[in-house]
């Protein structure tokens, strides 16, 4: 803090204690704002410094819902990525147990195909 901030500042102490005591509520409300505003009277500075405490007022909220929103994605994201997996993994079980499936009826239609051929065989070997 500069000389000059800390010379604003302690006169704005003084200017809100001597306004509180006589009862001037303008002169009291006005060293307040040089105490609230550390010291600084310029209405560029004042503006800033407002500015400064509404953005400070503002910006945690903002950041607490951000990061609220972040964690919310993260778990959609997690979930979908195990739904994902669960899905890939039915569809592989499914896929091989349609592969059993047609070699068990290949073998079956293999194995008909043979009983056929020995039954030609047997009732040739009758007549």
């Amino acid at each position: 803090m500069s000389n000059l901030q800390m010379t604003n500042l302690l006169g704005g102490i003084v200017a809100a204690a001597q306004g509180a005591g006589a009862g001037k509520w303008t002169q009291f409300l006005g060293g307040a704002q040089t105490v609230a505003t550390g010291g600084t009277t310029t209405p560029v500075n004042n503006a800033g410094n407002a500015g400064n405490v509404g953005t400070n007022a503002w910006q945690p909220g903002v950041i607490s819902t951000q990061d609220q929103m972040n964690k919310e994605n993260a778990y959609y994201n997690l979930a979908m990525q195990a739904q994902s997996s669960d899905y890939d993994n039915m569809m592989s079980e499914r896929s091989e147990l349609m592969r059993e499936s047609n070699t068990l009826r290949e073998v079956a239609m293999e194995q008909r195909k043979a009983d056929n051929k020995i039954t030609n065989d047997f009732i040739k070997s009758i007549g």
